[in-house]
């Protein structure tokens, strides 16, 4: 039972850190998105 909470410990960690750097990407292009619409608006 402890190597399997260890593993899931593991695991888990892999899981957190692949969903940060997803969300960070998400992030990163909404706000990239929100920045042409802005620069849109000040164009016009």
């Amino acid at each position: 039972k402890a190597i399997d909470d260890a593993s899931k410990g593991d695991d888990n960690k892999w899981f957190r850190v692949l969903v940060a750097d997803i969300d960070s990407n998400a992030v990163a292009a909404a706000a990239d998105a929100e920045l042409t619409k802005v620069f849109k608006k000040l164009g016009d």
